[in-house]
This record gives C-alpha cells, structure tokens and sequence, in this order.
C-alpha cells in the first residue's frame, strides 16, 4: 500500500482497526481516551496498593477521585481493586459512593493520573 492510499482511508476506518473505539467513545468521542489507547504508556500494576489515590478528570469537568481500599484475587486469581470513589461536579457538589470493584488492568486503564498520598 502507497502512502497516498493510506491517507484516503477514512479515520473511522482506521481508528476502529486500532481498537479504539470502545463502549466509552461516541465517534471521534473522548479524545484524551483515544490518545491514551493509541500511545498507551504501560502502567506499573505493583505500584497501584491500598492506599494509592488516582484521579479521572471528564469532559465536563467532573472530576473522579479513587481510593484504593484493597487488592484481592478472586475464585479465578484474578487481581480486583477495591476502591471508593468520590465525584466532584464543577457546581462544587462533592458525591461519595461506596465500595466499588474493577478488574486491576482496568482500574489501571481507567484512572490514568496517581495523586500524592
């Protein structure tokens, strides 16, 4: 394949084929999600521990904050993190919910940014 016809394929096309377009993406969608699955700099799963504090900030600004409660295998041997996570809204309404669990690889994809503890 020429360089000129790889610049004729449709980004969709080519966005799609690289995996990223996922339940979280609508379209071209969340760029900062886009980027991060095509340049994706390999996380350190040891250094997520109870304790560890990360944060998500969306796209309308609303900010997720999660506290790691513990890191437990399951029946499978597969690593859950468990974790609460309180949401801040740009109208300063602060939302706490309770326990949560997620997979560690995606807890790991998901909360990108490690906040000092």
């Amino acid at each position: 394949m020429k360089i000129r016809d790889f610049l004729n394929i449709p980004l969709n096309f080519l966005l799609k084929r690289a995996g990223v377009f996922s339940h979280r993406t609508k379209g071209i969608g969340d760029i900062r999600i886009m980027w991060n699955k095509l340049f994706r700099k390999e996380q350190d799963l040891d250094a997520i521990c109870a304790g560890s504090v990360y944060r998500l900030v969306r796209r309308d600004n609303t900010v997720e904050t999660a506290t790691v409660l513990a890191i437990r295998d399951d029946s499978l041997g597969i690593p859950h993190v468990r974790y609460r996570v309180s949401i801040g809204r740009t109208d300063n309404h602060v939302f706490e919910e309770g326990p949560r669990v997620l997979s560690l690889s995606c807890f790991a994809e998901h909360f990108l940014e490690r906040l000092a503890s």
